[in-house]
């Protein structure tokens, strides 16, 4: 899947750490960035859907940022090597041990 991020337009708005991801099928999916994680020279955004479901949106997602040439936009691309994503989350975890209470 390869998403779009929609910023705010007002820079001082609360929920600045919300995007909008546009999928290939158009429809538009709000996430919450919860921390961009640097690993083997890219960077990787991980989220959780923010649909207000609580159970739904604990399931955590990651995805590649990959910038787009000749823009300021970038692209968000789907994890297809499952070492690579398990290794991202991992590390996520360990940046982000003192904020969330993981389950193992």
């Amino acid at each position: 899947m390869t998403d779009e991020k929609n910023l705010p337009q007002d820079p001082d708005e609360e929920d600045d750490n919300i995007l909008e991801l546009v999928g290939d099928d158009g429809q538009t999916v709000q996430f919450e960035l919860l921390d961009v994680v640097p690993y083997k020279d890219h960077e990787y955004i991980v989220v959780v859907p923010n649909t207000g479901d609580e159970e739904n949106d604990s399931q955590v997602e990651i995805y590649l940022i990959k910038p787009d040439e000749g823009e300021e936009t970038e692209s968000y691309v789907s994890i297809e090597d499952e070492e690579t994503e398990m290794a991202v989350y991992k590390e996520f975890q360990e940046r982000n041990k003192d904020i969330f209470d993981f389950e193992d």
